[in-house]
């Protein structure tokens, strides 16, 4: 499996976090994708957000949203297949 996700993190970190806090004490920083990552608990996924006025009994409109989790087949890095197995 890839770890494309660490590496992009861990670049994260060190090139904009820590350059941009350089001035400042920071205490146990850590740094991941907030919807999932690759290799852990739950697969690396992008949640999709549906607005949309919904109609009470009253004739009021409403504003909805309800959110749909697309989890990707292959790495959005580099390609490669990710194995449904190695991500539960």
């Amino acid at each position: 499996m890839c770890d494309c996700v660490q590496k992009l993190e861990d670049k994260i970190f060190k090139e904009m976090f820590l350059k941009e806090m350089a001035e400042v004490v920071v205490i146990n920083p850590s740094c991941h994708f907030e919807n999932g990552y690759i290799g852990g608990s739950y697969p690396l996924y992008a949640p999709i957000r549906v607005d949309y006025f919904q109609q009470t009994k009253g004739g009021k409109e409403v504003k909805r949203h309800k959110v749909y989790n697309m989890t990707f087949s292959y790495c959005p890095f580099c390609g490669e297949k990710i194995n449904k197995e190695e991500t539960k």
